[in-house]
């Protein structure tokens, strides 16, 4: 198993956005763990990141944001250093609490 200087989590990885920031990541920090979570829902599509599927610090990750106690699990297991997101209905994390977009903090 590889060693990686940070493990970062990248949400809506395979939507149009995500994908380009996935690839970015992914190809500029070979050191880190880039981990696409996404939903696939109307908006994901995987074939956008054929390319850096195989790196060996990628690694998708089929989830829905908002099921805290996967997310939290995901989180302890892969001893996240970050997270950006790039999902369609955005989520902003503080911790202990999850708003959605129409209740974000300002």
């Amino acid at each position: 198993m590889a060693e990686y200087k940070r493990s970062l989590v990248i949400t809506g990885g395979a939507g149009f956005i995500g994908s380009h920031v996935m690839r970015l990541f992914v190809n500029k920090y070979p050191d880190y763990k880039i981990i696409n979570l996404d939903k696939l829902t109307y908006a994901g599509n995987l074939a956008n990141l054929k390319d850096i599927q195989d790196k060996p610090n990628y690694k998708f990750v089929k989830m829905d944001i908002c099921d805290f106690d996967a997310f939290y699990q995901l989180m302890q297991d892969e001893k996240i250093d970050g997270i950006s997101t790039w999902q369609q209905n955005r989520m902003w994390i503080v911790p202990s609490r999850i708003f959605s977009h129409s209740h974000a903090p300002t």
